[in-house]
């Protein structure tokens, strides 16, 4: 992955890389219709790898001087591109995490419930 990029590209390639591989376990169908599992496996199998061709595929003095109308150059839109997808797989993460959090506190209410002993699950 570093060959042709910068170190700053790289460690956002890697960070999308990281969360993907964080979310796998949690994921037991990858083939759901869930709308966060299918942007996991989108941005892992199609955005991801077709962005960072998109870029290779230009010689590196253009990604890095060459201007488009709007004033970005391609490094630039490559790096907006990775911020985005590094932004959303984030995100799912944290609607991931939440919803353990929620079965946790759930269970802890269930226990509290059943036992009667709220000072010893909720103590700090």
């Amino acid at each position: 992955v570093r060959s042709r990029m910068t170190p700053d590209i790289a460690d956002r390639v890697e960070s999308i890389a990281r969360t993907i591989i964080e979310l796998l376990p949690r994921i037991t169908d990858l083939e759901s219709s869930d709308r966060n599992i299918f942007n996991i496996r989108k941005t892992a199998f199609d955005y991801l790898p077709e962005a960072i061709a998109q870029y290779e595929s230009l010689p590196p003095a253009y990604t890095r001087f060459h201007s488009m109308k709007d004033g970005r150059t391609p490094r630039k839109i490559l790096i907006d591109q990775l911020d985005l997808m590094d932004g959303e797989m984030k995100e799912i993460a944290a609607a991931f995490y939440d919803a353990d959090r929620q079965k946790m506190e759930s269970h802890g209410r269930f226990l509290e419930e059943k036992f009667g002993r709220a000072d010893v699950l909720f103590d700090d």
